[in-house]
């Protein structure tokens, strides 16, 4: 979507000038099914976006909710 597309670019230049910075992209469903797929497609975005590589990290994260989706966690030193 739009709206999604404009938060990873927001979230790249965020990683980019942000010394230290660095993002866990958790993939959430569910059913287990898609939630790495999530966190990867996202990290690539980000990537693809200008973020370094480094810089993100995909996983699973753990869901007790019904809805697939992806959460980022942001951190700095």
């Amino acid at each position: 979507t739009d709206r999604g597309a404009s938060s990873v670019r927001t979230l790249a230049a965020y990683l980019q000038a942000t010394s230290g910075s660095a993002a866990r992209i958790e993939g959430m469903d569910p059913k287990g099914a898609l939630a790495q797929q999530r966190a990867e497609a996202v990290r690539e975005a980000l990537v693809k976006a200008g973020a370094s590589r480094q810089q993100v990290r995909a996983a699973v994260g753990s869901t007790s909710k019904s809805k697939p989706r992806v959460e980022v966690v942001i951190s700095t030193k």
